[in-house]
């Protein structure tokens, strides 16, 4: 397998970001089989080569593999995201963020898509472009799979074989009804949004995990609300009043989705009026979220994860949408 030669720098401690990789190229300080590269687009071998070399800058020594135990092989990490963190890189938003990961995660590998700051559960960590672009684009459609907890009642399933005693008809309806709207899919004012109801339960534990991360979570059980308006306005989303959910039943469903749209899945659960009070991924293709992986922790693929990781990367450049190097 080969990659482009600036991710080979930045995998094996040479440099940190694209940037310090590209400029090390620029200054002509790399060498390929003894001949100086001025290009980062070449591919190279993705395991370890004494065919590249890093020359030594102003007489110092040459530029080693500051990153420790970093596994070649590893091209994802698997990052559970606690409720309340934000997405992003930058400390301007304030508030918990990623780059204040303990233990941090290598600057070569950056997250895939992202969770809004109310949910929590499975955020990839990607090393290769390829690899990110093959996550999120909608042509791959690969499928992510969410447990949330709704306010409202689901129903029940008939498991009973029809017993009279087992669920009332409403309770029956209502389940099937809501199974058939989300595989059937929805209009809504930001899109058309669907997906597969994998197992609903109604009037479960309410001490689920947003309830305890410190951050308000508001919002509109209709998916009409205009939140750039709101966001301009006096009166901010995430603060909205809202009632205590104790006064109504909490279910929990499990659902996957094959796009990551915005919000998609709140919206989705909102247009049916249930509203959504927690959400956490479990699942995202192949890659899942390990029970004893706990909030604040992250590990490395597993060789089953980066095989499959491997094989997508291919499936993505043998269709076409790879770069043409």
């Amino acid at each position: 397998m080969k990659i482009k030669l600036q991710e080979y720098l930045k995998r094996y401690g040479y440099a940190h970001s694209n940037k310090g990789a590209k400029r090390l190229i620029r200054d002509q300080i790399v060498t390929v089989n003894g001949v100086k590269v001025k290009s980062c687009s070449i591919m190279v071998p993705s395991q370890k080569s004494s065919s590249i070399q890093v020359l030594k800058i102003n007489g110092d020594q040459d530029v080693g593999n500051v990153v420790e135990n970093a596994s070649p092989d590893s091209l994802c990490i698997i990052y559970n995201k606690p409720c309340g963190m934000i997405c992003t890189t930058s400390t301007s938003e304030g508030g918990y963020c990623l780059n204040q990961i303990d233990p941090s995660i290598p600057d070569y590998f950056q997250p895939v898509g992202r969770l809004d700051q109310h949910s929590h559960g499975l955020l990839l960590f990607s090393m290769d472009g390829r690899l990110t672009s093959a996550f999120l684009s909608p042509r791959t459609a690969i499928e992510r799979t969410y447990r949330i907890i709704v306010k409202g009642d689901v129903g029940a399933r008939n498991l009973c074989g029809g017993a009279a005693d087992c669920s009332s008809d409403e309770q029956l309806g209502r389940y099937d009804e809501i199974c058939n709207i989300v595989k059937a899919g929805v209009q809504t004012d930001y899109g058309f949004f669907k997906g597969r109801i994998v197992a609903m339960e109604r009037n479960v534990n309410k001490d689920y995990e947003h309830s305890k991360c410190g951050v308000f979570c508001g919002g509109k059980r209709n998916d009409t609300f205009n939140e750039r308006v709101a966001k301009n306005s006096k009166h901010d989303m995430h603060k909205t009043a809202l009632k205590d959910p104790s006064d109504c039943v909490l279910s929990e469903i499990t659902v996957a989705v094959k796009e990551g749209k915005k919000r998609m899945v709140r919206r989705l659960f909102a247009a049916i009026s249930l509203f959504v009070v927690d959400l956490k991924r479990l699942r995202y293709g192949e890659v899942e979220l390990c029970e004893d992986l706990h909030p604040g922790q992250w590990r490395h693929s597993s060789h089953i994860e980066t095989q499959y990781c491997k094989d997508m990367i291919e499936n993505w450049e043998s269709e076409g949408a790879g770069w043409n190097l």
